[in-house]
């Protein structure tokens, strides 16, 4: 063996002799922070699950494998495991119980190390007394002393001193002693250090016995009153986290026994839910009783076995798990099923989860803004036809002033007046809001966030035929290259849209790598139904991709930004792009006239003083209609006309005349 071999074989076993000094039974915020620190000293995870094991709230073998797996090296190293272990008394071993600092410089052979000596739980069971019925906890706990047995001596786990401490003996499925259970005369428990208490138990009253009950206890004194109570046998599990191991373990030992796993307040879910596993029973502590409070205790509070026994009885059987809703395949030419309905067509299906990608700046908000006021008054967008139905947009990196500088020239483009188009249309802007939805707590569990309340609160007022939300950074707590959190979001999503009818939009920025089309992991594809994908070509238009679409085909469409709005272009007609170009100085030819002749003019297409239709009818227009439309809206775009100016001239009110302007030489070049 290399010395570098021996010496982190060491640096292990000091590790793993300081945990054992640590109560696993401290807040849950400290014992994940002794378990990072355990990760850095170079602990194994198996380790970490059996000195977890021996605490009263160890929660599931599961919950530590989560745990351990979101550890990452940080500000908690092997000194806060050292640190910790020193406060609840644990010394430095010495004589080769622990690596000394070594010089790397100088060399030497190894020497032979003294073997550490583990610690010796049998020789303290041998040499402890027998217990009876005089000791203080088991008078206090109204118990029996069968089985048990009191040290003696000067031994100290944790800081604890177990002189006159009561043993409860910790056997393996075959019998045999596999650790202890040390219940000082004051002070918390203790077990034995290295010795692990997984799958380990302790009978009261004998062996379980076929078609008759056993009921499973977290400890010994929830164990000696169901015993006393029934006269059947009850077992120790020796915390909670041990009680489905144990149940399944009897279960194969014993198939014809009835299991009964007795509930501590407050873990009623759990107990019910391992009782089904088995095919058992559960009991439950009276209504409003406090978190924690258990049999034994009812006991001492009633101070009779007649109400222990009653209470018992009335074990309650697991709820029969629901079947799955499976589709109905026999009868699809008689019932066939309903048509798939879409929001926009192709575009957006109602009852699933969209997801719109694309670069920052590019428009996003925007578009979704547009098509959210196209939904809510039936105009078509995207080339198809969009239903009718009621909106709700969460714009989160918006305010309500940007939020209502868009519309209007969403609607000045649309030629919708702010009345009317408002009814069934309800955005807010949420910049500087807290927007979360969903995050994950330390064991990696879902936690719902704040403004998902305020979500479906409104989904259920509302009833929209869409929901969209801006953006996946605002919404999202966990992390985009998580699986699982992504997952999570995705189906907590499709929930929504499921339960209340409505397509779900969730827009979300792509990654920084060239060619990317959606951010961190690939479950946001594989997690939505459809992903649309926005880009801006060469040609400084935007190209909007149906790049999966599981109930439609692959499709796109271009657009292009024009006076606050993105307008659809038709690529077949291009070549219209250049006569446009070539059409500018027509039409800024037309608009210096009228501007001479103070004439206001207008942008937009609908009104009555609009530019072209003006120059048209004036027959000074010295370029096709449509072709003269195209050339205002790129003047306009590139600051060389300004809309809705102040003219240098008032009308017959005595009003400023407001209407298209020539900008002042050198600030187009600004705009």
């Amino acid at each position: 063996m290399s010395a570098a071999l021996g010496a982190a074989m060491n640096d292990t076993d000091r590790a793993r002799n300081a945990l054992q000094a640590i109560d696993p039974g401290c807040q849950r915020t400290e014992w994940a922070m002794i378990g990072m620190a355990f990760k850095d000293a170079g602990g194994s995870l198996d380790d970490f699950i059996a000195w977890s094991e021996g605490a009263s709230n160890f929660r599931s073998e599961r919950d530590c494998r989560d745990t351990w797996r979101s550890f990452k090296p940080g500000p908690v190293t092997a000194a806060t495991l050292f640190a910790k272990a020193r406060d609840a008394g644990w010394r430095e071993p010495m004589n080769g119980h622990s690596r000394p600092h070594q010089r790397p410089q100088e060399p030497r052979k190894p020497e032979p190390k003294a073997e550490r000596q583990a610690f010796d739980f049998a020789a303290v069971w041998r040499d402890s007394e027998a217990a009876t019925h005089d000791h203080p906890y088991i008078k206090r706990k109204l118990g029996l002393a069968d089985g048990l047995r009191v040290y003696r001596g000067d031994l100290t786990l944790n800081g604890q001193a177990l002189d006159g401490a009561l043993l409860v003996p910790a056997f393996d499925a075959d019998g045999k002693l596999q650790s202890w259970q040390a219940i000082p005369p004051a002070g918390d428990k203790r077990n034995a250090p290295g010795a692990s208490m997984r799958g380990a138990s302790f009978i009261v009253g004998g062996a379980p016995r076929d078609g008759e009950p056993v009921y499973l206890c977290e400890g010994v004194g929830q164990a000696w009153s169901a015993h006393q109570a029934t006269g059947k046998p009850a077992v120790v599990c020796f915390g909670a986290g041990n009680v489905e191991r144990i149940a399944r373990d009897l279960q194969e030992r014993h198939p014809k026994a009835r299991i009964l796993i007795v509930a501590d307040a407050g873990k009623e879910t759990d107990s019910e839910r391992i009782a089904a596993t088995v095919a058992g029973a559960w009991v439950a502590m009276p209504e409003g009783s406090p978190a924690n409070f258990d049999l034994n205790d009812f006991h001492q509070q009633v101070r009779s076995l007649q109400a222990v026994a009653e209470l018992l009885a009335q074990a309650r059987e697991p709820e029969p798990e629901p079947r799955p809703e499976y589709a109905s395949l026999a009868d699809l030419d008689t019932n066939p099923p309903p048509p798939r309905r879409w929001v926009i067509d192709q575009w957006l299906p109602r009852g699933t989860v969209t997801a719109l990608f694309g670069g920052g700046g590019i428009g996003k908000s925007l578009l979704i803004q547009q098509a959210a006021t196209c939904i809510a008054n039936g105009i078509g967008i995207f080339g198809s036809t969009a239903t009718r139905g009621p909106v709700l947009a969460y714009l989160c990196e918006d305010d309500n002033n940007e939020v209502r500088r868009r519309q209007r020239d969403i609607l000045a483009y649309l030629g919708r007046s702010p009345s009317y188009s408002a009814d069934g249309l309800l955005v807010a802007g949420r910049a500087g809001c807290e927007n979360v939805m969903l995050t994950f707590g330390a064991d990696r569990l879902p936690v719902p966030g704040p403004f998902l309340a305020t979500i479906e609160r409104e989904c259920e007022r509302v009833r929209p035929s869409a929901l969209m939300l801006d953006n996946i950074a605002q919404l999202f707590g966990g992390i985009e290259n998580d699986r699982y959190m992504v997952t999570a979001f995705a189906n907590l999503l499709a929930g929504i849209a499921h339960r209340h009818d409505c397509a779900v939009l969730l827009l979300g920025h792509v990654a920084k790598q060239q060619g990317s089309e959606y951010s961190g992991s690939t479950a946001w594809e594989a997690a939505v139904r459809t992903r649309l994908w926005m880009e801006r070509r060469e040609d400084g238009l935007i190209e909007l991709h149906r790049r999966k679409a599981n109930y439609a085909g692959q499709a796109s469409v271009v657009m292009e930004y024009q006076h606050g709005a993105l307008v659809e272009i038709d690529e077949s007609r291009r070549d219209e792009s250049a006569a446009a170009r070539a059409a500018e100085p027509a039409v800024l030819e037309a608009l210096a006239t009228f501007t001479a002749r103070q004439v206001a003019t207008s942008h937009v297409p609908t009104a009555r003083n609009y530019l072209v239709t003006l120059a048209a009818k004036a027959g000074t227009l010295k370029a096709p209609v449509a072709v003269a439309a195209r050339a205002l809206a790129a003047l306009i775009d590139a600051g060389r006309v300004v809309p809705n100016a102040e003219l240098p001239w008032r009308k017959a009110d005595r009003h400023r005349a407001v209407g298209l302007l020539l900008a002042p030489e050198g600030e187009a070049e600004h705009a």
